[in-house]
């Protein structure tokens, strides 16, 4: 997880940590949806890889973040 919130923080030019307030509490702007979404399509990611029984890998799992971005942030 350490791996990916840095890849969030270099790619948006930002520092968030997965314990600030705002993400706790969900103050809304385009910068914690990103987040909050990385987070939901980290623990999908894990998830599926479970279930397949596959490695966890972080360049696959950015390739496809990138893509879910793309879709979901323009």
């Amino acid at each position: 997880m350490k791996n990916i919130i840095h890849w969030f923080n270099e790619t948006n030019h930002c520092i968030v940590t997965s314990g600030t307030k705002e993400v706790l509490f969900g103050i809304s702007n385009t910068l914690n949806k990103k987040f909050n979404y990385t987070l939901l399509s980290m623990r999908y990611y894990i998830y599926k890889c479970t279930l397949n029984e596959d490695a966890l890998l972080v360049p696959a799992f950015i390739d496809k973040l990138k893509i879910g971005y793309r879709v979901e942030f323009g």
